[in-house]
């Protein structure tokens, strides 16, 4: 028997090597047995005294490090006292007899015991030879042992029989270990589609929670990998958000790409877990993916149709927009039906690929723009796929995928490929004389443009438009949400706001609209072009200068079927007479102005001078096809004394719908209206009653827009 003193003085000495190596090691009383090989499907080892370890799993990642092996052992205790882990540990080598260096991983290092009737799981990993196969490998587990050479005995080896493969076949389950939870995994759908040059795939991914705590995927990885150790990344989308409750079973898609001739060489899924300390990813399931591949149609251009079942799908454009802090790529594509008979719509949808790297489902959103559930023989239905991309790219390649959705499942697959080098431009309608058409079913509808502006504010501009939008169905329908953007001639983009109107537009109705955002006074000193369409997404909304949103809709998102405007700054000056002057759906002019000095008698009986008198006769007419106007307007007259005071009167009218304290312009040829600004202290305002200038502005959202301006004379009545 080795003395407590010199198996103390040993063990310190061998722990200090096999510390400096990451190794794990365990202790607890075992019989002296003779060792034995153990084979799958067993995979365990006896510990002694109700203590036992069973290898788990065991896989390989090729990485920067070079072929990761990485394999899991749950230690269990059936004992009655706590099992101490300082005398056990494993060695792993090659059949020729390479030993393989192995680490702990960084969530399992710091694990010392297993407490009785209990167990634990440790994961370990090691970089192996290229070369090597699961078969190869030797797992050994060694204790301590002070009474034979080298202190090392061999309780067990554990050895895959040949022909095993640690890759999971499709359809069936694996039970994987997870941050210490065992789930059940396995591949329940695939699709696989070439076009020639790439092989895409998409794969339903089961994950059941068999433990007892909830689970969150944000450290899981997915990966592609070859029979030859390549590896090809998996798009898994927000697996951060996947949570999943014990007993509970989760659907995720998985979309990959690799080049022609892959999948027939050999292809596995890998899940991988993070280590983050050590720059890994530590395997823990693998999965075998068929070799069934589907070759897909594919053209050389952004333009053109195919046929699939009963339909024909056309890729009518594809289009390069702007939302607030990027570029999107749309889509716009319509679905035939050349069958005899009605069909439910297809659940379609599109995956781009730009430059090469294709952009993540989480980045791409798909919208039916019709107001259908069924297509007739003969009709069509339309529908876009928006994905977002740096506005910095320069488009050298896109590809367009048509895609649809597989049956009871969430996986996609890819109908047909389109690909190109040019986006079709967004349609100009320079004069503005256009109108824009929505064809959309359920929701048609004509947006004509009545004005657009920028207008001088005082620490910026302001861009303001106007619609009417006329609903073209034969029922009362909600108004398609408009959206859009601005952008200078250096391509500088700010997005829009819009009116949000949430009521009813009766058929042939009509309601007037409104768009605007703040520019910098520097955004452009010659004109702008403003993009409108149907807004697909959204963000956030800002107030004005002086105001709020209102009733606007947050129109930092993108627009499908956009068309665009151009503006000149020059052609935004007031008018500078007070004749039609055009204001939301109605038409103004003024006449006769006169203004002096108001009088009125006090109560001791003498003359006062208290304020301005201010009289006009004005013609105010209305266009009888709008009947609702969209968020909160008024128009406001100033009136500018001009000498050194300047004093400055304002009166805000209404034009209906008058509440409460508020005053209203009544509609009608040759009214007359007096308006009287009271100031008791006028004498010391008006230092010089010569000239006085009349502003006439549209107010809305705390905003002041200058849409008329004129200098008129005291005490005349100026024409």
């Amino acid at each position: 028997m080795v003395s407590k003193a010199a198996k103390i003085v040993a063990a310190t000495a061998v722990a200090a090597m096999l510390i400096g190596q990451s190794t794990v090691i365990f202790n607890q009383g075992i019989s002296t047995a003779s060792a034995a090989t153990v084979t799958a499907p067993k995979l365990s080892v006896a510990l002694g005294t109700g203590g036992s370890l069973k290898l788990q799993s065991a896989q390989f990642l090729t990485q920067d490090q070079g072929k990761v092996l990485a394999f899991t052992v749950t230690v269990t205790n059936n004992g009655n006292s706590d099992l101490d882990l300082t005398d056990y540990w494993i060695k792993v080598k090659s059949a020729s007899g390479k030993v393989f260096s192995l680490k702990v991983s960084n969530a399992d290092k710091s694990i010392t015991k297993v407490t009785a009737n209990s167990s634990v799981n440790i994961t370990y990993y090691s970089t192996v030879d290229k070369e090597t196969k699961l078969t190869d490998l030797l797992f050994t587990v060694v204790k301590w042992d002070f009474s034979v050479s080298g202190y090392e005995r061999s309780l067990g080896t554990i050895k895959y029989p040949a022909g095993y493969s640690e890759k999971t076949a499709v359809f069936m389950p694996k039970d994987v270990i997870y941050n210490n939870t065992v789930i059940k995994d396995a591949i329940k759908s695939y699709v696989i589609s070439s076009d020639g040059e790439n092989e895409y795939i998409t794969l339903s991914y089961l994950v059941e929670n068999k433990g007892y705590k909830q689970i969150n995927l944000s450290q899981a990885q997915f990966h592609l990998q070859t029979d030859n150790g390549a590896v090809f990344d998996v798009d898994g989308g927000s697996l951060d958000k996947v949570a999943v409750q014990p007993g509970e079973r989760k659907l995720i898609s998985l979309y990959g790409t690799v080049p022609a001739g892959t999948v027939k060489s050999g292809l596995s899924l890998v899940m991988s877990i993070k280590d983050a300390e050590n720059n890994l990813n530590l395997p823990i399931g693998a999965f075998q993916i068929p070799n069934k591949v589907t070759q897909v149609q594919s053209t050389q251009t952004l333009t053109g149709s195919f046929n699939y079942k009963d339909f024909e799908i056309r890729l009518q454009n594809v289009l390069r927009s702007s939302i607030s802090n990027s570029d999107v790529m749309l889509a716009d594509l319509q679905v035939v039906n050349r069958s005899t008979k009605a069909q439910p719509i297809l659940d379609l949808s599109g995956a781009f690929t730009i430059n090469g790297v294709k952009v993540p489902v989480t980045s791409t959103q798909t919208k039916v723009l019709d107001q259908i559930a069924q297509v007739g023989p003969g009709e069509s239905y339309n529908y876009v796929v928006q994905a977002q991309t740096d506005y910095v790219n320069t488009l050298n390649n896109i590809q367009f995928d048509v895609t649809e959705k597989v049956a009871d499942s969430d996986a996609y697959k890819t109908l047909y490929h389109f690909s190109g080098t040019q986006t079709t431009p967004i349609p100009l309608y320079e004069d503005g004389s256009d109108t824009y058409y929505i064809p959309n079913i359920g929701q048609q509808a004509r947006v004509k443009l009545n004005q657009s502006a920028l207008y001088e504010l005082d620490k910026y501009d302001l861009f303001y438009t106007e619609f009417t939008y006329q609903n073209n169905e034969k029922r009362s329908v909600t108004p398609v949400q408009l959206g859009g953007y601005i952008t200078n001639s250096k391509g500088a983009t700010i997005p829009l706001q819009f009116s949000e109107f949430k009521d009813t537009v009766y058929p042939d109705g009509s309601v007037l609209l409104s768009g605007w955002t703040q520019v910098p006074k520097s955004f452009t000193n010659d004109f702008v072009e403003y993009v409108v369409g149907q807004q697909i997404t959204s963000g956030s909304s800002g107030g004005g200068e002086n105001g709020d949103a209102g009733g606007a809709a947050a129109n930092s998102g993108s627009v499908a079927k956009p068309v665009k405007y151009r503006i000149y700054k020059a052609a935004s000056a007031p008018k500078n007479d007070l004749v039609d002057i055009p204001f939301l759906n109605y038409n103004l002019s003024m006449s006769k102005i006169y203004a002096t000095k108001n009088v009125s008698l006090s109560g001791a009986g003498d003359f006062l001078n208290d304020g301005i008198r201010f009289q006009f006769d004005y013609d105010l007419a209305a266009e009888t096809n709008v009947e609702q106007i969209a968020d909160d307007h008024k128009l406001v007259l100033e009136f500018v004394n001009d000498d050194l005071i300047g004093a400055t009167y304002t009166k805000t009218f209404v034009l209906d719908n008058a509440e409460d304290g508020e005053e209203e312009l009544e509609v009608g040829q040759g009214k007359t209206k007096t308006i009287v600004f009271e100031d008791p202290d006028i004498l010391n305002q008006i230092e010089d009653d010569d000239k006085f200038t009349l502003n006439v502005y549209h107010e809305f959202n705390g905003y002041k827009m200058l849409i008329a301006s004129k200098q008129m004379v005291w005490n005349y009545f100026n024409p």
